[in-house]
């Protein structure tokens, strides 16, 4: 696994406590079974074709995530007739973000409109897992997707070198009480970049982030 994959999964499961999906837009389902390379989850099949039912849960409380790597990332939103950051592209009439990192591998994640469905019986899920190991059908090394979370958008950048900067224009017309970073009705456009790893801007219906039930059978 790349040392920055390493490090966004890594870090992300520290500040929420739920793993990440690698690519971010990697479409799972509640219901996934995988294995764990490392960190990075491979999806091998799902409940459902192996003869598991379960029913899924709805949270309908939406919320915003929003994690940047501490003392390495500095944002500075620009509003529309205010004059840019030093050294930046964009002009005194554009909106938009500057956004800079000062290390290697520093993580902005931004996700907009959360939220998650989950398996609603997990002492039922728990029951059946452990009937199919005692058949035979059920690998200790098999983890299932109990939890998911989806967001209306998201931007999530990855710094590639000590000193990397991206900067983000806004081509739809927007007030400053409206600038969010990963909102896709800003319809933001990449205006510089500079030693940025990954970027996925103000993306629609991401699933970046999982909860997992280990395929442990006592």
């Amino acid at each position: 696994m790349k040392p920055m994959v390493k490090r966004y999964i890594s870090d992300l499961y520290s500040q929420f406590h739920y793993y990440a999906a690698w690519l971010p837009t990697s479409k799972v389902e509640v219901g996934s079974i995988g294995t764990f390379t490392g960190w990075e989850f491979e999806r091998l099949s799902h409940l459902r074709n192996e003869g598991i039912d379960f029913e899924i849960q709805e949270d309908t409380n939406l919320t915003d995530l929003d994690y940047s790597s501490e003392g390495a990332v500095t944002i500075s939103p620009k509003v529309s007739g205010k004059a840019p950051v030093a050294g930046s592209v964009l002009s005194e009439a554009d909106a938009g973000f500057t956004v800079d990192f000062s290390r290697k591998h520093a993580i902005v994640f931004r996700a907009k409109g959360v939220v998650s469905s989950s398996i609603k019986d997990q002492i039922k899920l728990g029951r059946e897992i452990k009937k199919k190991y005692e058949e035979g059908k059920w690998s200790k090394k098999w983890v299932v997707i109990t939890e998911l979370v989806r967001a209306d958008s998201a931007t999530i950048l990855i710094s590639g070198a000590t000193s990397s900067r991206v900067e983000l224009k806004a081509t739809a017309n927007v007030g400053a009480a409206r600038l969010d970073i990963a909102d896709a009705s800003l319809a933001l456009n990449v205006a510089f970049e500079k030693n940025i790893e990954t970027k996925f801007v103000a993306e629609k219906g991401l699933t970046p982030l999982f909860k997992v039930r280990r395929g442990r059978v006592r």
